[in-house]
């Protein structure tokens, strides 16, 4: 299996060696940032690219970490009962066995992947959240609906419908 190429190394060790360097006395993010500004411009330079990238996956997952707004109101809608968000991230991994993050909308999974992303989130070590307890319940009462690899949405209709 090919290794995945690592973005921005140079800059990811300045990064941990200024971290290491002012973790006594505490700094925060925005002083981290500063000194590597001050210190090491040509490592900014030189990566710009890898680091425009980084920064644009971070704001993608953010994005699809919201809890609402008008592209999910019919979702709201659909599970209001439902203390879950409108997207998740699930875990696929691709033919080569690299595990890759896709988000997904709730009303859009299958009951299987579902059930993945619970058990994901549950095991070996229970990190239940609130949003995984009520996505564990909604998949739990749709079960009755529908055929194994329906969508949560269509399982929804076939209950309400």
């Amino acid at each position: 299996m090919a290794e995945r190429k690592r973005r921005a190394p140079r800059t990811r060790n300045f990064l941990a060696a200024i971290k290491g360097k002012v973790a006594r006395k505490g700094a925060s993010s925005e002083e981290i940032i500063a000194a590597l500004h001050r210190d090491h411009p040509e490592a900014i330079r030189a990566e710009t690219d890898d680091i425009l990238h980084i920064g644009l996956i971070k704001l993608a997952n953010d994005i699809c970490n919201l809890k609402s707004g008008p592209a999910t109101s019919t979702q709201l809608e659909m599970f209001a009962e439902y203390g879950t968000g409108p997207m998740i991230t699930l875990r696929v991994t691709d033919a080569k066995g690299r595990v890759r993050r896709v988000h997904k909308a709730v009303d859009a999974l299958t009951k299987p992947e579902a059930r993945q992303h619970i058990a994901e989130h549950t095991k070996p070590r229970p990190r239940q959240s609130k949003e995984i307890t009520e996505l564990a319940r909604l998949v739990d009462d749709m079960d009755k609906y529908g055929e194994a690899d329906w969508t949560l949405g269509q399982c929804w209709k076939e209950a309400h419908g």
